[in-house]
């Protein structure tokens, strides 16, 4: 998909082959009409971003209604289905294995077709990430010390080379692995029952990839907790570099050329990396002058760079330019179609906690550019598993509801183009229901831009 603004929900979903894309509704028009919008509106992102029949029990939400003009209603672009990203691979076992096992079945069922190499072939093992977020784990980072182990008895003929700079300058091989929670679409509400382990090995110096390997792990018998930086951050956005790794990982197939964005960003990649692993030492400085070299090297991890910079410079006393680098994560952000943001409630509640974080400012920035962009604005809450989806579903509108409503306060123009839905638990990025850092980001506000319409009357 070319358009940015329909990055697809990257949780790894099972869902029904052939079921067919939902189109939103013709809203009614009216004073009468009005409530029928609002709840119009929430079963249309339901529908749209899980295609869940769960989701069409309607919601008040307080936001100020629409303009006696005519309602402006947020066409929303839809998202990939799930079932579009479902793996081309055939899976090596149906078994969900532990984590060390599974990664040594991985590893030998992915150089399985790969002839051994006679000059002594550079390997380098990329940084594991999540594959629908992009975060690092406890998991990931031990996942890319049982690679390296795996590999050097595995297959002794390749040179393995750390993942720097000059080493991606000698276009190596590159070994690609991701870790993705499998949620079903029949139980969104359920924690996930487990992970696909992928693997993806890459030849820089042809751009093609040369193999895939996919299996399930159990979900009890590693370290889901993110690394420090990853703990840290508030703001988080689907990153384009991310998605087509892990689209290339679960829908690649052997001698196709890697994805533009990636193979573009690529030089960045190391650098980002050294300026994370200075955050986890708390070398702050040295962490923001790596993220700022990095900026105009990788257009697609631009909103990761400029959400890193804004924490290193809220830690530095900055605020100034906190906001800037605030402005240049919210612009690209947006434009993808998704800004995330962590607010600080109070567990269980809708009520705002003490933080260093200017929550006014980010509202105002994010209205101003809303305002610009003449669209409409669905402000839509998430929650953690908490057992109870009737609870899950209103505390994470009420939530959504108190951000929309504060995001008005600072940019009044924007009344009747924003409306607060809430999703409960139903689109959980993580699903862990730890209620601890390892599941934070499912706590979260997304601003999802759209297409503003008025109906005709009828």
């Amino acid at each position: 998909m070319s358009d940015a603004s329909s990055l697809p929900d990257l949780s790894d979903r099972r869902e029904p082959s052939g079921k067919t894309r939902t189109e939103l509704p013709v809203f009614p028009t009216g004073t009468a009409g009005q409530s029928q919008v609002r709840q119009a509106a929430r079963r249309a992102l339901c529908l749209v971003l899980a295609g869940l029949s769960a989701c069409t029990t309607p919601l008040p939400s307080p936001l100020p209604p629409p303009p006696p003009a005519g309602p402006q209603v947020p066409h929303l672009p839809p998202t990939l289905p799930a079932a579009a990203l479902a793996s081309v691979v055939v899976e090596v076992e149906d078994e969900r294995l532990q984590f060390d096992p599974a990664i040594r079945q991985a590893s030998q069922v992915l150089f399985a077709g790969v002839p051994p190499s006679t000059g002594g072939q550079p390997l380098v093992i990329g940084v594991p990430v999540i594959g629908n977020t992009g975060i690092q784990t406890g998991a990931t980072e031990a996942m890319g010390a049982m690679l390296a182990a795996r590999l050097s008895t595995l297959r002794p003929d390749l040179r393995l080379r750390p993942f720097s700079s000059d080493s991606l300058a000698a276009r190596p091989w590159l070994l690609l692995a991701t870790l993705t929670p499998v949620h079903s679409v029949h139980q969104p509400e359920q924690p996930p029952a487990e992970y696909r382990l992928c693997l993806a090995l890459a030849d820089l110096a042809s751009g093609t990839l040369l193999a895939t390997a996919q299996v399930k792990t159990r979900t009890d018998d590693f370290d889901p907790t993110p690394l420090p930086l990853f703990i840290d951050l508030p703001l988080w956005a689907p990153d384009p570099v991310q998605l087509a790794v892990t689209r290339s990982c679960r829908n690649g197939r052997t001698g196709e050329m890697l994805p533009e964005v990636w193979r573009e960003s690529l030089p960045a990649a190391p650098l980002i990396q050294q300026a994370t692993l200075a955050y986890h030492e708390q070398r702050f400085a040295q962490a923001q002058k790596l993220f700022e070299t990095a900026l105009p090297l990788a257009a697609g991890h631009a909103a990761q760079i400029h959400a890193s910079l804004y924490l290193l410079h809220v830690r530095r006393g900055n605020r100034a330019a906190a906001m800037q680098s605030f402005a240049g994560f919210a612009r690209r952000a947006l434009a993808q179609g998704r800004l995330t943001a962590r607010f600080n409630f109070g567990a269980g509640t809708s009520r705002m906690l003490a933080s260093q974080h200017p929550y006014s400012d980010w509202l105002r920035e994010i209205g101003q550019q809303m305002l610009r962009s003449g669209q409409c604005l669905a402000v839509v809450g998430h929650s953690r598993h908490m057992g109870s989806p009737v609870a899950e579903d209103r505390l994470s509108l009420q939530r959504a509801q108190w951000v929309g409503q504060r995001l008005l306060a600072q940019t009044p123009a924007l009344a009747g183009r924003v409306h607060a839905l809430g999703m409960g638990a139903r689109l959980s990025l993580v699903g862990s229901g730890d209620d601890s850092d390892a599941d934070a980001l499912d706590q979260r506000i997304e601003f999802r831009p759209a297409t503003c319409y008025r109906p005709e009357r009828q």
